[in-house]
């Protein structure tokens, strides 16, 4: 299997413009009881740790993208097993598919939670599904271009919401957990945090697409996540405090509370800017998808009635998944699980890595 010719790429820059748009996104739903097993400073610790171990669990795909750099990971297994490679590219397909309906679900309960409590779901998670499958359909260039400008947007107001609280911030001493579940507690944190990393996955199927230095690229993007991240949860529990553990979308919350100058409130900003990431983070997700379905030969007709089909299955998905929190929790738990995500970025690579080294025995 070649590599297919490319002409939709990007930049380093732009990738890690994605990638840092794509996790912000989880801020929106972001509770610390939710994700801090550990706490106090040993929380803040975990989530340095977890950035380490993915870089750790992504070594056999670097080294495979080292190998042949112009090739996808399901290219590479491609050359040797076409049939293995069919079962990753629907692997990966499924994944990024579920991450799309899941990113709309959420953000469709979010506005129906927060400013328009009577509104269909039907229309929240079809209008989003079809403007996310047409930026789907423009390709990868274009979304990674408004990411970069909708981070800009996003970074201006987070320095705006944190002139805002600072007059509900309580400095208060960070310590660690007296009982003696805190290093049980610290390594469930370590865990959860790289297990909640779908972008990790995201960047082994964006490495075909990217110009320039990708692991420096990858490296860059779990730094400047750390710094924000460790920003953002100490905004919201110095404004917050055991509060946060209780609200549904703390971040928005925090945003709600903010007092800035020319804006009485930042929720609206805030609101905008989380519909532009839903957005561009389902599309980018869809479109990686598509190129993983790909792979399935079949005819320009039936091409066009599975994806019809499709869209329609993803809308009546987010739908059902909007309206049934406990579905929707469900989904969560199995995405942060760490399963599915770990088969993804350790088990394939290094079957990959044997299944050439078996091909290149036979030669």
């Amino acid at each position: 299997m070649r590599g297919i010719q490319r002409t939709n790429q990007i930049t380093v820059f732009q990738m890690v413009c994605v990638l840092l748009l794509c996790r912000f996104y989880q801020f929106l739903t972001y509770t610390p009881e939710q994700s801090g097993q550990a706490k106090g400073i040993w929380s803040l610790i975990s989530v340095l740790c977890s950035a380490l171990l993915t870089l750790i669990l992504l070594i056999p795909v670097l080294a495979l993208n080292k190998r042949d750099p112009g090739l996808s990971v399901i290219e590479c297994i491609g050359n040797a097993s076409p049939g293995y490679a069919r079962i990753v590219a629907l692997c990966y397909g499924v994944f990024a598919a579920v991450v799309a309906l899941y990113t709309v679900s959420t953000f469709s309960v979010f506005i129906s939670s927060t400013i328009l409590p009577q509104a269909s779901m039907f229309f929240l998670a079809a209008s989003m599904i079809l403007a996310a499958w047409y930026g789907a359909a423009r390709g990868i260039e274009p979304s990674a271009r408004l990411a970069f400008l909708i981070l800009i947007c996003f970074l201006a107001s987070l320095i705006w919401i944190i002139r805002g609280v600072v007059p509900y911030l309580e400095i208060h001493t960070i310590t660690g957990e007296p009982d003696q579940q805190a290093v049980w507690n610290f390594i469930k944190s370590i865990w959860s945090g790289t297990a909640r990393d779908m972008e990790a996955v995201l960047f082994v199927l964006m490495l075909p697409y990217v110009k320039g230095n990708k692991k420096k690229g990858f490296i860059w993007y779990l730094v400047l996540y750390f710094v924000f991240s460790i920003v953002c949860i100490l905004l919201m529990w110095f404004s917050l405090g055991k509060l946060a553990q209780y609200q549904r979308f703390p971040f928005y919350t925090l945003a709600s509370m903010a007092q800035a100058p020319l804006l009485d409130r930042m929720d609206a900003i805030h609101i905008a800017l989380w519909t532009f990431f839903a957005y561009l983070r389902a599309g980018i997700y869809l479109y990686f998808s598509g190129i993983c379905f790909s792979h399935f030969k079949v005819r320009n007709t039936t091409k066009k009635v599975l994806t019809c089909l499709g869209i329609a299955g993803l809308i009546a998905a987010a739908v059902f998944l909007s309206g049934n929190t406990l579905f929707l929790t469900g989904l969560r738990y199995f995405m942060s699980g760490g399963i599915f995500t770990l088969f993804l970025i350790v088990v394939i690579p290094v079957s990959i890595l044997l299944i050439r080294r078996k091909w290149d025995e036979t030669k």
